[in-house]
């Protein structure tokens, strides 16, 4: 079921989605959308990966956090240069989840 919910946007953000959504074939709805899913996967994956690189979380928590599997995970790490937590315990069990 969908939820009606307002947001105010600065007319510059505005203006990018509408034309965004022009580019691409599609209205002001679809783009907010669109674009609202992308962040929001954007912004799962930063804090997942922020709290992985500080210890708070293994490897397959965060990539479970984040909603991907963790070799889409890997590759956000390799884009992002996050490096693989690799003392003697985090390797073992790293290498147990892969």
């Amino acid at each position: 079921m969908a939820t009606v919910t307002s947001v105010r946007l600065e007319d510059e953000d505005l203006t990018d989605i509408r034309a965004v959504g022009k580019d691409l074939g599609m209205g002001q709805s679809a783009a907010l959308k669109q674009a609202l899913r992308k962040g929001v996967r954007e912004l799962r994956i930063e804090n997942a990966l922020g709290k992985y690189s500080k210890g708070g979380l293994t490897l397959s928590l965060a990539a479970k956090k984040a909603r991907v599997s963790i070799w889409e995970l890997l590759d956000e790490m390799k884009a992002r240069n996050v490096f693989l937590r690799t003392d003697e315990e985090n390797l073992e069990a790293n290498l147990k989840e892969l």
